[in-house]
């Protein structure tokens, strides 16, 4: 499966070390630069991505791990598919 994990602190990058283990292909994304050193440092061969849309740009399974609010607003502003309208807005 092929799998993108955004947000790499100690739980994404627990997931993403064990979607790896498992033979998934992943590739990773953190809006920190120091956070996406860190997981690049830790994972050597998967896919660390600094552009959130470069990541975005494969069709794959998306996971985020608990980012901040920020991060989730760009994720969603960058998805190819239009979200359905809440029924209260």
């Amino acid at each position: 499966m092929n799998v993108t994990v955004i947000g790499l602190g100690l739980v994404g990058g627990s997931v993403l070390r064990a979607l790896a283990a498992a033979g998934h292909h992943v590739v990773g994304h953190d809006a920190d630069p120091a956070t996406r050193a860190t997981a690049h440092a830790a994972n050597g061969v998967i896919a660390i991505q600094a552009s959130l849309p470069e990541t975005l740009r494969r069709p794959r399974l998306g996971v985020t791990i608990s980012p901040p609010m920020a991060d989730v607003d760009a994720v969603i502003s960058n998805l190819p598919c239009s979200t359905p309208a809440h029924p209260s807005s």
